[in-house]
This record gives C-alpha cells, sequence and structure tokens, in this order.
C-alpha cells in the first residue's frame, strides 16, 4: 500500500495514492525516514497537548481549592467575630 501524508497545521491526512503516480516505495530508507519524523512528530504534538491539558487541569484545581480554602477561612472568621460579638 502507498499512502501520501499532508499536513495543514495540526491536522495529519493520510491518503492512499496510486503507486505510477508517484515513486514512493515503502522498502526505500528514505520513504520510512519521512514516514517516521512524520509520525513522529504528530505524536510529540499530541503528547504535548496532553501534558499542557493535564497542567491546565491542575492549574484548575488547585484554584479552585484554594477558592474554597479561603472561602472557608473568611466563614470561620466571620463566625468568629459573630460570636466575639455576642
Amino acid at each position: 500500500m502507498y499512502a501520501a501524508i499532508s499536513q495543514t497545521g495540526d491536522h495529519f491526512t493520510m491518503r492512499q495514492t496510486c503507486p505510477m503516480a508517484e515513486s514512493v516505495d515503502p522498502s526505500k530508507p528514505k520513504f520510512d525516514e519521512k514516514f517516521r519524523r512524520i509520525i513522529s512528530g504528530w505524536d510529540d504534538s499530541a503528547q504535548l497537548k496532553e501534558e499542557q491539558q493535564r497542567r491546565e487541569n491542575a492549574e484548575a484545581r488547585d484554584f479552585e481549592e484554594r477558592r474554597l480554602r479561603e472561602e472557608g477561612q473568611k466563614r470561620r472568621q466571620k463566625a468568629e467575630d459573630f460570636t466575639d460579638l455576642t
């Protein structure tokens, strides 16, 4: 099977090609190396996006925990202030 891979931004498209239309032979090292670079680049990109998503989720979780902690402290402070008044 022969394949042509094209890239548009972050999107990769693979399509089957006619063996006579292009001189692309999967057994040639040049084709294998080019294909390997494209695929490894795509994998790296996916891994980077996944790591970035994990970081963003962790930051959002930390922010929410901090907000809840501060809100709890404010409520405790208000309760203490109220008990001091009585």
